[in-house]
């Protein structure tokens, strides 16, 4: 889906900044459940990453592919 978005001629920048986000932000998911965990339940704990889930489906059920698609050929 983001190779789709991503500017001709402008992949390396897009794909960069994808790696870089993905690599400061991958504690945030076992922080929260160790943290969750500690404090009250592993249930507690393993249900909090259902929340990350949730927003990720609902920030991908939000995109029109199309008019990135568009935005991305006319940029």
């Amino acid at each position: 889906l983001m190779a789709r978005f991503v500017p001709a001629k402008h992949e390396s920048e897009f794909f960069g900044f994808f790696a870089f986000s993905g690599k400061v932000t991958s504690f945030l998911g076992p922080a929260l459940l160790g943290v969750l965990s500690d404090v009250y339940s592993q249930r507690i704990g393993v249900g909090s990453l259902l929340v990350f889930f949730v927003l990720g489906g609902l920030i991908l059920w939000r995109v029109d592919e199309r008019e990135g698609i568009a935005a991305a050929g006319r940029a």
